[in-house]
Formats: C-alpha cells, structure tokens, sequence
C-alpha cells in the first residue's frame, strides 16, 4: 500500500491506515499520529514517529524504514533542544537553552526517551531558582519536546510534569506559575502552623493528616467507627475514597495518641470541622500555613517518608493510590514503584513517620 499512499489520498480516510509493513497512522478528526509495529532490543514494540501532516507519508516510509534497519540514533535531550533552537532561531529561546543548559544537568546527555518521569520531578523539585524562572524552563524544554514529537524525532520527557501540574490547578490548556512551587511543606512551615492553629480540634487534624497521609475529606469525615483500636487499624471505606478502594492504615504511636478520648463516643472524629463547610478547616489551615492546602500535608507526607528513606511501593500503599506496580502513578510521578507491599513494612515506615514528627516538630 505504501506505493499508492499519498499525503492528498490519507487526507480523505478515517481510522487506523496501515501504510506500510508495520507503519500506521491513526487519522482522528484533531489529531493524526503516526506508528511503528517492530522489534527493539529483541522486544516487539510500538514506536511512535510523530504527527501527520508535520511528518509526511513518505517521511514517515524513510523513517520506519531506518528504525527496522537499526541505523537511526535518538538524540541526546540536549541535542534535541538545540535542533529545536536552531529551527526557531529567537533571541529568547537561545537565552533560555543558555539557561537550561546551566541548570538541567546531566539529563541533558541523556536520550530523552530513557528519562524517567521521576527524574523530571526530581529536577524540578532540585532547581533553587524562582517559580518563573522555572516556568520558564520547563515551558521551553515543553514547547521544544511537542515539537520534536510532532516530527518523530524524540519523545517529550517534561509532559507528565506539565500535566500533572496543570491538572492540580484544573487547567488543562496552560500551567500557571504557581504550579511550578514546592507544594510540600518545610519543617519549619509545620512547627510555625502548629503554632498559629488556635483551635485543638485543627491541630489535631493537620497532625493526623501529617502522619497518615488522608486526603481533606478522609480525614474531615473520619467516623468513629472507622478507627479500630484493638485492632490498630483505620479503615477508610470504598465510597469515602477517590479511587472507590477501602483504605486500611496501621496505627503509629502518634496517631493513637492524637486519637485517644475521640472515638469512644459520637460519630465523627473530629464533630466541629465535620459539620462545618468543606471549606472551612481547608482556609483556616491555608491562614495558618501561610497558603498551604490540605492535599500540600498529604505531599508532604510522601516527601518526609522519602527522605526517611521509605520506598516508593510502601509510600504508594500508605497514600492509597490505586495502582503501585504500574503506569505513571501520582506516586511514580515522583519516585517510580515496581513492587507490591506487606502491612508489616507500612506499619514500620508509619512508625518512623511518627517518630519523626514527635521529635522534629512537637
């Protein structure tokens, strides 16, 4: 068919046109991607080469063709950003690969289909530069990945960030500056919090919430009867979760004795911020910590147990999140996981979690 296909023809199908041996292009009605069916490494694998019409049909021939026969390398992601540069050759953007090339590091020597999303989120996270500055960057290595895709040159290794970090804002067309902040909270920020929350009802909760992981709701809602202290466990139940998944936690010493004297009578943990607004624990935490949200306690939660030295697995199980052993996870997007969990070591890191707390902030 390979032969016969022409861009003027492809422009009036629909669907999946099989182009030639192994080559496809997915014609949608807002985006046409083309792909690979082959062998890497002894793998059967799909390799996606670009964008049609950014990548012609017979681009897309020659292409497929070097890729089966071994003989096409992928750039080092530095590479790459300076072929984008030397295609869209502003003053701006030569400054800005100025600036990346200061900053990103060694990733930059890497083939960016190798680079890990938690390498991404670990070089965010690294960089000791202003929010816009970071914008900046990560918005030009962005711009430059999209434009390296679209021609089936390289893969886009900042995606999942700009992803991740417009979705929590709830804009999927633009990241906005203020994603590109630490969300966790400092030592500091917490001790300071502790300090300024008046009531003992909203210390209490921001502690709990710090030393489980909970998100708003789980903890604000949090029943009596959930909390099992014979037991030593918390179970969150299935309709209280995100990912309709009961949640069952080990208890750590800290969070029993947070709890104790709350769950004898009644049925809410914490009655008063039950019965209030959604919102209202949310802002009076956000006044006390200068800006921090309820969902920046549970991040920080990750981080502290990272920096405990906590793997990924465990921390994925002790969030909830609904898959740890695969896909680009919330967890993943940090750290990576490759392995399921026993209730021993959660319990074990939650014990370390409330140590650390008990000694580092109250």
């Amino acid at each position: 068919m390979s032969d016969t296909m022409t861009d003027t023809k492809l422009a009036t199908l629909t669907g999946n046109i099989t182009v030639a041996t192994g080559l496809t292009c997915r014609r949608g009605t807002r985006k046409s991607t083309w792909s690979l069916r082959t062998v890497v490494d002894g793998k059967r694998s799909s390799v996606q080469l670009g964008t049609w019409p950014h990548l012609s049909v017979a681009d897309a021939i020659d292409r497929a063709a070097s890729i089966q026969r071994g003989d096409q390398q992928e750039p080092v992601w530095g590479d790459m950003l300076e072929q984008f540069v030397i295609h869209h050759p502003k003053p701006s953007n030569q400054e800005t690969l100025r600036q990346v090339q200061i900053h990103f590091g060694s990733l930059l020597a890497t083939r960016p289909s190798s680079i890990t999303n938690a390498q991404v989120f670990r070089l965010e996270e690294s960089l000791t530069l202003s929010s816009s500055t970071r914008l900046k960057l990560f918005a030009f290595a962005n711009r430059a990945g999209k434009w390296a895709v679209a021609r089936g040159l390289s893969t886009n290794p900042v995606s999942a960030l700009m992803d991740y970090n417009a979705t929590q804002r709830g804009d999927s067309k633009r990241m906005r500056q203020s994603d590109f902040r630490d969300r966790s909270m400092t030592v500091e920020v917490i001790k300071s919090t502790v300090a300024r929350l008046k009531r003992t009802d909203d210390t209490d909760a921001f502690l709990l919430c710090l030393s489980t992981g909970l998100r708003k709701d789980e903890l604000r809602l949090l029943q009596c009867s959930e909390v099992n202290t014979i037991a030593g466990t918390i179970t969150i139940p299935a309709e209280r979760r995100k990912n309709r998944k009961a949640l069952v936690l080990p208890i750590s010493p800290l969070v029993s004795r947070l709890l104790e004297g709350r769950t004898e009578s009644g049925t809410h943990v914490f009655p008063k911020i039950a019965a209030e607004s959604p919102s209202a624990w949310s802002n009076r935490l956000k006044t006390a910590s200068k800006g921090h949200t309820p969902h920046d306690i549970r991040r920080t939660t990750a981080h502290i147990l990272r920096d405990l030295g906590i793997g990924a697995p465990v921390v994925a199980k002790i969030l909830g999140h609904s898959d740890q052993t695969a896909g680009p996870s919330s967890t993943n997007l940090y750290m990576g996981s490759d392995k399921v969990t026993t209730v021993q070591e959660q319990s074990q890191a939650l014990g370390m979690l409330s140590d650390f707390i008990s000694s580092q902030v109250l």
